[in-house]
C-alpha cells in the first residue's frame, strides 16, 4: 500500500491563520485534509497526518513514505488575479513534478472559471512553499488549492471536500500511472 504523509500547515512566528469570508485557513486545511485522508484510505492508501512541521520534522515524517504533501491555503489573490491555486514541487524532483501535474489536473477540473490558472511549478521561487518540502526523503509537494481571500472566485463553494478530493484523486492518478 502506498503511504501518503499529509502535513497540516501552521504559520510560524505566532502569525495567526488567514481569515476571509468567514473562513479560517487552519480550519479549512484541517477539513480538506480529512476529506483527502478518507478518500485515500478508501483507495487503499496508508495516511499519516503530521500537524505543524519544520524541516527536521519533514525529514523524519517522510522516511518510508511514497509522497509527502505540505497542505496549505494561499492568500494575497490581489497579487495574482489570474490564479486561484498552486501545487509546488522541488526543482529537480521529477516524481514530485509528475505528482504535482496529476494533482493540478484534478484540481483544475473543479474550476468554474477555466480562465483562472492553477500552477504546477518548482517551489524554489517561493521560500514558504519550499521550506518544509525540502527536507522530505521522498517526492514532495506543497498544495495550496485556493486563495482563502478569493473563495468565491475559485468556484470551490462546497468546502472542504472538493479540495481534499482533488488532492486524493491526483495522488491516486499518479500512483496508477506509475504502477499500472
Amino acid at each position: 500500500m502506498p503511504l501518503a504523509v499529509l502535513v497540516r500547515a501552521h504559520h510560524g512566528g505566532g502569525k495567526p491563520p488567514a481569515e476571509a469570508f468567514g473562513f479560517r485557513e487552519d480550519l479549512i486545511v484541517r477539513d480538506y485534509i480529512a476529506a483527502a485522508e478518507n478518500r485515500l484510505i478508501e483507495a487503499g492508501w496508508d495516511v499519516l497526518i503530521v500537524s505543524g512541521c519544520t524541516y527536521n520534522d519533514a525529514l523524519n515524517a517522510s522516511d518510508g513514505a511514497d509522497v509527502f504533501v505540505h497542505c496549505h491555503t494561499n492568500s494575497g489573490r490581489e497579487t495574482q488575479p489570474d490564479h486561484y491555486g498552486a501545487v509546488f514541487y522541488r526543482k529537480g524532483d521529477e516524481a514530485g513534478k509528475s505528482i504535482a501535474g496529476h494533482v493540478r489536473s484534478s484540481l483544475q477540473l473543479l474550476a468554474v472559471d477555466r480562465a483562472l490558472r492553477i500552477e504546477a511549478s518548482p517551489a524554489g521561487w517561493t521560500a514558504g512553499a519550499y521550506y518544509v518540502i525540502r527536507g522530505a526523503e521522498c517526492p514532495a509537494l506543497t498544495y495550496e488549492p485556493f486563495f482563502i481571500d478569493a473563495i468565491e472566485a475559485s468556484g470551490l463553494r462546497a468546502y472542504p471536500q472538493p479540495a481534499g478530493f482533488a488532492l486524493a484523486d491526483g495522488l491516486c492518478a499518479w500512483w496508477r500511472s506509475r504502477n499500472g
